[in-house]
């Protein structure tokens, strides 16, 4: 019997080769106002939140920030108050398919 292994495009990748090499960190008590000018400073789509010890708590996403702002939030509303949280995350040398697979298993937990 002949046993076929399943190969696409991201087969082999690492993680290092995919990511962005850049983060954007903010601590949970940042405004929403210090998020919306991070994420389009920077340009990025998702901010790291961290604790006071400078863990990461969660993510928030420009998806995120847009909606607290077009809910009506206040602009020193807390980046905690929308944050996703705990972080899902990966290593740089992790293979990507793994890692995607992982994410994609976890975001349908929730």
């Amino acid at each position: 019997m002949t046993v076929v292994k399943k190969k696409n495009v991201l087969t082999g990748i690492k993680v290092r080769d995919a990511m962005r090499r850049q983060v954007v960190k903010l601590h949970s008590d940042a405004s929403l106002d210090q998020g919306i000018r991070h994420a389009i400073k920077y340009k990025v789509n998702a901010l790291l939140v961290a604790d006071v010890d400078d863990h990461a708590v969660g993510v928030v996403s420009k998806t995120d920030l847009m909606g607290a702002y077009y809910a009506g939030l206040p602009l020193d509303f807390s980046l905690e108050a929308i944050m996703v949280g705990p972080p899902v995350y990966c290593h740089p040398d992790d293979l990507l398919e793994k890692s995607l697979e992982s994410m994609s298993w976890f975001q349908r937990l929730t």
